[in-house]
């Protein structure tokens, strides 16, 4: 029996376990109501057709009541007096209410005194159902105490005292933590509230591992506060956040580690500005990626009027239809949005696809995400890559400007600048390319936006790092003073949509990504984040930070300039480059360029080729 009510606890969500709650508290109801008749009357021949009416009275009031007063949220993470005080004002509003209804209506065959009795039945009956519960969880948390976690509260407030009431029942709450000077000191639900400064003694008193910072709608400058607070203390911090339903109904859940957390970065946005998509009509390529399904997700909250998202990737685009489904459903989105399954290399596709949109709708944005940009594997597969980087830019661009698209973007990379491998090379290529079609187009707006590391990106370095650490590392760095820029993939998108709103005219917009990091910090940072140490002589049982060595086509630092100038922008985190076309060929000699190389299907012609063009200088 104890063993079903553990899985039926663990098994469930929050709002599950409310809805068992409610409805065993109303057979309790009904059980109360049925004995009650049975004392008044002194007999167990009792006529429930007769009464039916007070049956139905007694369970309405009580969900009613139950509902009002919130019973079914007192839900056995602790009990103690504060429970039972409550569950006994709950009775007495029960059933003096019950009484009231009785006495002034006069119900056939039902004593009017029948709610006296239900009121200590009742009672009775909740205390020892609610202590029965209590029993089974907290004799299972002793008989696994391995894995018993010992936490902290930061947050002494409604959201705190809630979340210890609910939280599970493998975590056992310490204290409280509170900076408000009047609530130090005092007991909630028989936890202490401690300064900040008795942290560390609690921390190693106690075993400590986590601590929650139980304070809903911190802003990002407010949590890394939080996080540099608590950063020292060698535990693992979490947050919980306030979040709505489909119902609308409000609760607390975990909300982990940011990736915004680790970069000292302010994301101030506006998504106001991207209300200037309604009603337009927009292409996403890559739009089953990091950055084109980011995009892609921005983007629908503004309804345009129609939403083509292109992918290769069939189970990319397949997570991204149920995404982009689940807002449209939840908003009430009316937009006309279609899931292209395609290959960019295939002209004639690309070619299809503009004539039919052409029919119907103007097309008024294309954003090109899609490439392969993975360094290693672009590397060891340099034709190939160069094939579906170039072939697929050309054709998209080439289509953009023979439809008239009014602004196209092309998302390109910080390896483009002196490109030390293939990846940075195509997307210096594909710069190059869009630049010469711009100087000849009469009808579309071709702008670049370049920026950096992703962090959460696919292939990004934080991703790996999250898995090198749940398998007990090591975490492997190229080199300890390797450094690279690094945002997050929300102020990426936010920023290539601002670009595209004050694009003008052949633009190469920079994004302000802020000083670089040392990537073997950011490993640091992560791992304190999560309560972890780095394995050194004092914590030998720690995690290893491997360095294997810089690989072919990456560089030690990264660029976001080619030559030192750059221009301010009415948005201070985007900059245009004052950069010039260094290829000296004109569109069509570039293409032809391009498509020989292709043609020729090797890769020694294909690096041949490239090095006459001395691209690094």
């Amino acid at each position: 029996m104890d063993n079903f009510f553990i899985k039926l606890q663990k098994n469930l969500s929050l709002s599950q376990k409310k809805i068992v709650i409610t409805f065993f508290d109303i057979i309790l109801v009904i059980l109360s109501i049925y004995f009650s008749f049975i004392i008044r009357y002194e007999s167990f021949q009792i006529y429930l057709t007769d009464n039916i009416y007070i049956f139905l009275i007694g369970v309405i009031l009580f969900l009613i009541i139950s509902t009002i007063f919130r019973l079914n949220q007192q839900i056995l993470r602790s009990f103690n007096l504060s429970n039972v005080f409550f569950i006994v004002k709950v009775i007495l509003i029960y059933t003096l209410i019950f009484f009231i209804i009785t006495f002034f209506i006069n119900f056939q065959n039902s004593p009017r005194s029948i709610p006296i009795f239900i009121g200590p039945i009742l009672f009775f009956s909740f205390i020892s159902s609610r202590l029965f519960l209590f029993y089974v969880t907290n004799s299972n948390i002793s008989g696994n105490t391995k894995k018993i976690i010992p936490i902290l509260i930061y947050g002494a407030g409604t959201s705190g005292i809630y979340f210890n009431e609910t939280i599970d029942s493998i975590y056992k709450v310490i204290g409280f933590i509170d900076d408000d000077f009047s609530k130090i000191g005092r007991r909630i639900n028989n936890l202490k509230v401690y300064k900040y400064i008795n942290i560390n003694d609690l921390v190693k008193e106690n075993n400590v591992r986590e601590i929650i910072v139980a304070i809903p709608r911190l802003n990002i400058s407010e949590r890394k506060i939080f996080q540099k607070k608590l950063n020292n203390f060698n535990v693992k911090i979490n947050f919980i956040t306030l979040s709505f339903n489909s119902q609308k109904s409000q609760s607390l859940e975990f909300d982990n580690i940011r990736l915004y957390d680790l970069i000292d970065r302010d994301l101030k946005v506006d998504f106001d500005l991207n209300k200037k998509f309604y009603n337009k009509t927009v292409i996403i390529t890559g739009a089953g990626g990091s950055i084109g399904s980011e995009l892609s997700r921005q983007i629908i909250m503004s309804e345009p009027q129609c939403l083509i998202l292109i992918d290769i990737s069939e189970i990319n685009l397949f997570n991204l239809d149920n995404q982009i489904n689940l807002i449209t459903n939840q908003f009430n989105i009316q937009s006309d949005v279609k899931f292209k399954l395609l290959n960019l290399t295939d002209e004639l596709s690309v070619k299809k696809i503009f004539s039919e949109l052409d029919l119907k709708y103007n097309i008024d944005y294309v954003f090109h995400c899609a490439a392969y940009k993975h360094v290693s594997l672009v590397q060891q597969n340099k034709f190939d890559a160069f094939k579906n980087n170039m072939l697929s830019t050309m054709n998209i661009v080439n289509y953009s400007d023979i439809f008239a698209v009014k602004k196209f973007v092309l998302i390109s990379s910080d390896k483009a600048v002196r490109p030390e491998g293939m990846m940075g090379m195509t997307k210096y290529l594909s710069e190059t390319y869009v630049q010469k079609i711009s100087s000849l187009s009469i009808h579309t707006n071709f702008s670049i936006v370049r920026f950096g590391n992703v962090l959460g990106s696919s292939g990004s370095v934080l991703p790996i790092f999250q898995d090198q650490i749940k398998n007990g590392g090591p975490i492997t760095v190229t080199d300890p003073s390797v450094t690279r820029y690094f945002m997050t993939i929300e102020e990426a998108c936010y920023l290539v949509i601002q670009a595209a709103i004050i694009a003008k005219k052949s633009e190469t917009f920079l994004i302000n990504m802020g000083e670089p990091i040392k990537v073997i910090e950011l490993a640091r940072r992560l791992l304190r984040s999560l309560g972890l140490n780095e394995k050194t002589d004092t914590t030998p049982n720690g995690i290893e930070i491997k360095i294997t060595g810089l690989k072919k086509g990456e560089k030690l630092h990264e660029e976001l300039l080619i030559t030192e100038k750059s221009l301010k922008t009415i948005n201070k985190n985007l900059m245009i480059a004052d950069e010039k076309d260094k290829i000296d060929l004109d569109l069509d000699s570039f293409k032809h360029f391009i498509k020989d190389i292709i043609d020729s299907n090797s890769e020694n012609y294909l690096e041949k080729s490239l090095n006459q063009l001395n691209i690094k200088s």
